[in-house]
C-alpha cells in the first residue's frame, strides 16, 4: 500500500463520495453481468441503499425484499418500503410472525450444518426461500455496517432515544443521572 506524502493534498469529500459510488457501482456490475432479473435484499441500511442506488444507475431492474415482523412494535419495514420508492424498485415485503421464525430454526442450523448464535441466519434462510422462487443473484448489503458506519451510530442513536425521553420528564427529575443501557 502506498500512502501519500506528508503535506499533499487530501482529496474532497466529494472525491471520496464519487469514488465510493464508483467501487459500489463497479461491484454490482460484476455480481449482475450474466443474470436478467437480480433481487436485492434490502434493509434499508445504507449498504443495501447504496446497492440499489448502483443498480438505478447502471440501468439495472431489480426486485427489492424486505423482510417485516408481524408482532415487531418498531418496525423497519416501512423504511426499506420508501427507499424502494425513492428508487424506483419492484418491491415486496415479507411478513413473517415470531413463530415462523421458531419453526425455520431445525432447516436452517441444517442448511448451514450447526447450530448458530446469530439470528440474521433463520431470517436470510426465510428470506432467500422467498426470493429464489424468482431470481438465481441476489445481491445485499449484509456485513456492510463497518464499511458505512452503521455500527459506530447505535450508541448515539441510543443517546439520542434517551435525550427524546429526558427532556419530557419535570424539571425536578431531569438532573437524575440515567444510563442510556437500560433503554435498549
Amino acid at each position: 500500500m502506498t500512502y501519500a506524502p506528508i503535506g499533499a493534498s487530501t482529496p474532497s469529500t466529494g472525491d471520496y463520495v464519487k469514488s465510493l459510488q464508483s467501487a459500489v457501482e463497479r461491484s454490482v456490475k460484476r455480481a449482475t453481468k450474466n443474470t436478467a432479473n437480480p433481487a436485492i435484499l434490502l434493509s434499508g441500511g445504507l449498504g443495501s441503499m447504496a446497492i440499489g442506488a448502483a443498480t438505478r444507475a447502471l440501468d439495472i431492474h431489480t426486485t427489492s425484499y424486505t423482510i417485516s415482523f408481524t408482532d415487531d412494535p418498531r418496525p423497519e419495514a416501512p423504511f426499506a418500503g420508501r427507499v424502494a420508492n425513492i428508487l424506483g424498485l419492484n418491491h415486496h415485503e415479507v411478513a413473517i410472525s415470531s413463530a415462523q421464525i421458531a419453526n425455520q430454526f431445525d432447516n436452517t442450523v441444517g442448511a448451514i450444518g450447526h447450530p448458530s448464535g446469530n439470528p440474521a441466519a433463520i431470517l436470510g434462510s426465510i428470506l432467500t426461500g422467498a426470493v429464489r422462487r424468482d431470481h438465481t443473484t441476489v445481491l445485499s448489503g449484509h456485513g456492510t455496517d463497518e464499511l458505512f458506519g452503521g455500527s459506530m451510530l447505535v450508541q448515539p442513536a441510543r443517546e439520542l432515544r434517551l435525550l427524546r425521553t429526558t427532556n419530557r420528564l419535570p424539571a425536578k427529575l431531569k438532573g437524575i443521572p440515567v444510563s442510556y443501557t437500560h433503554l435498549r
